[in-house]
């Protein structure tokens, strides 16, 4: 995978096709997942060239790639390379459905196509690959099924995340409560109240202001945490 993925997105692969290629080529041929990878990689980056480049005579990895004798060898087993729109469609729908009719052709015609497709070097993998439509399918079915349990495990913990993030919220919201933060800071300010109008009346203000703004500032700060703990709530 880690050889593969960056060429199969190129060509619209997805992780779960990509995967399941790399599965049963694995399974058929007994090799090992680095020789796999490096030939995958090597058979997607030769449809990847022609798809950038389609009307150029390309080499990839020594050895040719042209667009006109790949369309022509798909044509001939009723497979088109490209869409309705004439854009070329993801090479893992080309697979498949080549996979689908490979039992139907005869020796000849699949080497045929196997050597246009994968080259020389990678034929005999790529035939390991199309030749398998059953195990294609289930192992893409199984591909199809780990991403859907996946899914539904990270539902399941952000359901999880939330349920527990709730509870904090429900707790300091208690613990407000139960302090009765907000009676003690109302009683507080009707007190300061009844002070200011106290000494307005005495004629006292002017000189106790720098007191009276000390204690306001401590009561702004003490309505900022309560203000704040608000916010959990």
């Amino acid at each position: 995978m880690e050889k593969t993925a960056s060429s199969a997105a190129n060509v619209g692969m997805t992780l779960q096709s990509t995967s399941a290629f790399i599965s049963v080529m694995e399974q058929t041929t007994r090799e090992s997942a680095q020789n796999i990878g490096s030939a995958l990689k090597s058979i997607i980056s030769r449809y990847g060239e022609m798809k950038a480049s389609p009307s150029k005579l390309l080499e990839v990895d020594g050895e040719e790639v042209a667009f006109n004798k790949v369309d022509t060898a798909l044509k001939s087993v009723g497979i088109s390379i490209k869409d309705s729109a004439g854009q070329f469609r993801d090479f893992d729908d080309v697979i498949l459905e080549l996979s689908s009719k490979w039992d139907t052709l005869d020796n000849n015609t699949q080497r045929y196509i196997a050597t246009i497709m994968a080259g020389n070097r990678q034929q005999s993998r790529f035939i390991a690959l199309v030749s398998n439509y059953d195990e294609l399918k289930r192992a893409m079915q199984v591909a199809n099924d780990s991403e859907n349990a996946s899914i539904v495990q990270v539902g399941k913990t952000m359901d999880s995340l939330e349920t527990k993030a709730q509870k904090l919220k429900n707790a300091f919201a208690q613990i407000y409560l139960d302090l009765h933060v907000e009676n003690g800071l109302k009683s507080m300010y009707d007190s300061l109240t009844q002070i200011l109008k106290t000494i307005g009346k005495l004629g006292m203000l002017k000189g106790v202001i720098p007191s009276l703004l000390n204690i306001l500032g401590f009561g702004s700060g003490l309505k900022g945490i309560v203000t704040g703990a608000k916010g959990y709530i």
